[in-house]
């Protein structure tokens, strides 16, 4: 597989071995202050490993392109499109008979823990060092490695760089660090190969503009637009699962550990609860005083509901003469250019299948095929 010629890595600073494919997705991160402005950039890469396990470093691991450790800034608020989109790509791979792996920092831990629930088929290794990451994934039998919230390691060779545009954050402040919440301002998306605009709440239209805006900026990439909702409850324990129209004039408790408890609050209000948002810090450790938070009055609500990160948390501290609260579901679906992204993960790992051929009745991925 050929080096992108869009990326910033040059060929002289990778190993002479080709033993992996990277795809990374830009990403923006910005302090877990629900208060700021979202970016509009989510991270994510991949990798597909050959015969010779290993992948290309040119700076120490566990430095990342700023060079330094900083464990201030937190994922962003679109961080669960991450998530979404890195276990599509790997049910997608591995409908290829290709085995997956995912490589992450790990902070906080509930990320891992989501992925391991989701997809247990799948190898999750978090840690800082990616390089030893990824060589534990080899050691497991890994074929691909998803290299979650890599896009500015510019140091890590990859082949396909997918980068992550929120419709609904693409209008906040555009500063960088640290004068603003973006680590990468729009200019990074020219290293983008696909560029996935997502919506939550924005209309078709408002996500074709954000499309349209990121193609003047990365005119070579390929686009998709695709859309985030509820698609379903579980209850926290036993796993039934719940319909959205349950919740439909219910009256609600809604926590969130993430960086953008409002929008999850959102999503709710838009099946037609009535919710009480009770925010909580991304990444948090639940303790008994905060389950007695989401627990007061709950006499006068109908039920608790809270996201699948947080669940990991509080699925083994929630006390058993509680009634179970609900965790949301979260389906992905493509608006435009579903074709396009099967076409890049597919080339992505053409060597290792020998079954990729371009196909040019595909979807082509311009901005003008998303209309």
């Amino acid at each position: 597989m050929a080096w992108s010629a869009r990326s910033e890595t040059p060929r002289s600073r990778l190993n002479a071995s080709r033993d992996a494919v990277v795809v990374g997705l830009a990403g923006a991160k910005r302090a877990s202050d629900s208060s700021r402005a979202t970016p509009a950039v989510g991270p994510l890469s991949i990798c597909r490993l050959a015969a010779c396990p290993g992948l290309r470093l040119a700076t120490p691991p566990g430095r990342d392109s700023r060079g330094a450790h900083d464990r201030r800034w937190q994922p962003d608020g679109w961080r669960v499109w991450q998530d979404t989109l890195v276990e599509l790509d790997c049910r997608y791979y591995a409908d290829r008979g290709l085995r997956s792996a995912i490589v992450l920092r790990g902070y906080g831990g509930d990320e891992g823990e989501v992925h391991r629930r989701h997809l247990p088929q799948v190898i999750v290794v978090e840690n800082p060092d990616r390089l030893a990451a990824a060589r534990t994934a080899v050691a497991r039998g890994a074929q691909v490695i998803v290299m979650d919230d890599a896009y500015q390691r510019l140091d890590v060779g990859r082949d396909l760089n997918i980068a992550v545009v929120s419709a609904e954050s693409s209008r906040a402040v555009r500063w960088t660090l640290p004068a603003g919440p973006w680590r990468e301002g729009w200019p990074a998306l020219r290293r983008a190969d696909l560029v996935v605009v997502t919506r939550k709440w924005a209309s078709l239209d408002a996500a074709l503009g954000t499309a349209q805006h990121a193609h003047q900026v990365a005119p070579h990439a390929k686009f998709a637009v695709a859309h985030l909702g509820l698609s379903g409850f579980r209850k926290l324990l036993s796993d039934t699962p719940v319909t959205l129209g349950a919740l439909n004039g219910a009256r609600v408790v809604a926590g969130a550990g993430i960086a953008d408890p409002d929008a999850f609050a959102r999503q709710c209000r838009a099946i037609g609860a009535h919710v009480h948002l009770v925010p909580f810090s991304d990444h948090h450790r639940y303790g008994e005083r905060d389950i007695r938070r989401l627990l007061h009055g709950r006499q006068a609500v109908d039920y608790v509901v809270v996201t699948e990160k947080d669940a990991v948390k509080l699925r083994q501290r929630w006390p058993a003469d509680a009634p179970e609260p609900l965790v949301a579901q979260l389906g992905l679906e493509w608006d435009r250019g579903e074709a396009t992204v099967e076409t890049a993960l597919d080339a992505a790992v053409g060597e290792l299948t020998g079954l990729w051929n371009p196909d040019p009745n595909r979807g082509g991925g311009t901005t003008a095929d998303l209309r």
